[in-house]
């Protein structure tokens, strides 16, 4: 089996990549030691110091599935939508977003609630001279 790269080939590839993990020193390392960037990559890759760009969407954010904006509207109603996956993403997006603000303003709400629960004994108890 032959070696692509001497290990002090190796040591200065990792070396460099790590001060500047960047796509453009993959390219001039490729130069340098002429080797295809995919090589270089694969030998940072191999030696575990390769950082990976992330995937985007066009508007800058992490894209997002379907099924797990499904999985998020149906851990937030507690139940399951049979054809829902058929919606459009935008719709199920809308979607998402109204049910985690019901959600919250439904928490709030209850807290509230629970809070003149609580006033309401207090005020109870005073008046029938239980509390002192």
């Amino acid at each position: 089996m032959s070696r692509n790269y001497t290990e002090q080939e190796t040591e200065e590839i990792v070396a460099a990549y790590v001060s500047r993990p960047t796509m453009d020193m993959v390219t001039e390392l490729s130069v340098k030691y002429r080797k295809t960037r995919k090589s270089i990559i694969a030998k940072l890759s191999k030696e575990n110091v390769y950082i990976r760009k992330v995937y985007t969407s066009k508007s800058g954010d992490i894209p997002i599935t379907k099924q797990e904006i499904l999985t998020s509207i149906q851990n937030a109603l507690g139940k399951r939508f049979n054809q829902l996956d058929k919606a459009p993403k935008a719709t199920l997006l809308a979607l998402e977003k109204s049910v985690i603000q019901l959600q919250n303003d439904f928490e709030v709400l209850l807290e509230e609630y629970n809070t003149q629960c609580d006033a309401n004994r207090v005020k109870n108890a005073m008046l029938s001279g239980k509390v002192t």
